[in-house]
């Protein structure tokens, strides 16, 4: 319809879920649209490293840290990568609900006023209380950038950054049918049909569960029935199907 040259571009990384590498590389073949992967080697050191030094205090607010290389990765790779290329545009998956999900930086903020300033002062908190995160001075700097809300929108050269779904709402009864049809296949290891794609992922929500009671899912949903796309009983029941995630996972 738009009439765009389109490519595909995905980060490579340790933990990425051999169903969601088949997935993509099914939907790019079966749209006939390029394929181009990033090299995230950030991603593999800093996740196995956070994880090490969160184990010797866990804190559920630090839980974040485990995906600073992925976030990294999204709000400086990837742009950097297209502007390489000479791209003047890039679309990203992000939905409006994603943005809604400040629990997890508020866990940060004593006072639950989220800003810049509470964020770095909760974050300074933390590594006080658990010395081993001061160890790396690269983690530091990657947990710096992020905390400090360096998101891929503040972005001041091209590309452009659009995300469409802030613009055309997600229908998941019509969405996921298509995918299906496209050849998407939903991974028998998970229990979430949104969110299977990293092991590091599902770790995190693994431990949000125990620590806090709740985590993505059950925010996820909430809001879909406080905005009226779902009813209370459904979200219950997909609270409980895709809430808790196997150990063995």
């Amino acid at each position: 319809v738009l009439k765009l040259n389109v490519l595909a571009v995905s980060m490579d990384h340790d933990f990425i879920t051999p169903m969601a590498r088949q997935n993509i590389k099914k939907i790019t073949t079966e749209l006939c649209v390029d394929l181009h992967y990033i090299n995230n080697d950030i991603l593999n050191k800093e996740s196995r490293r956070c994880v090490r030094q969160w184990a010797k205090k866990p804190d559920a607010a630090m839980c974040l840290t485990f995906c600073t290389g992925c976030r990294y990765g999204i709000n400086r790779l990837i742009p950097q990568y297209v502007q390489k290329l000479g791209i003047p545009l890039l679309l990203t998956g992000h939905v409006p609900i994603e943005a809604k999900m400040t629990y997890r930086v508020a866990l940060l903020c004593d006072n639950n006023k989220i800003n810049t300033s509470n964020k770095l002062y909760g974050y300074g908190k933390r590594l006080l209380r658990n010395p081993s995160y001061l160890r790396s001075i690269k983690s530091l700097y990657y947990q710096y950038q992020d905390f400090k809300s360096d998101s891929i929108y503040k972005w001041k050269r091209p590309p452009l950054v659009i995300s469409p779904f802030y613009y055309v709402k997600w229908k998941e009864d019509e969405i996921i049918p298509k995918v299906l049809e496209l050849g998407w296949e939903y991974d028998k290891e998970f229990r979430s049909s949104w969110r299977s794609d990293c092991y590091v992922g599902i770790l995190r929500q693994f431990f949000y569960k125990i620590m806090l009671g709740y985590n993505d899912v059950d925010v996820y949903y909430a809001h879909l029935v406080k905005n009226g796309e779902m009813g209370h009983d459904d979200a219950l029941k997909r609270i409980k199907q895709e809430g808790d995630h196997n150990e063995d996972v």
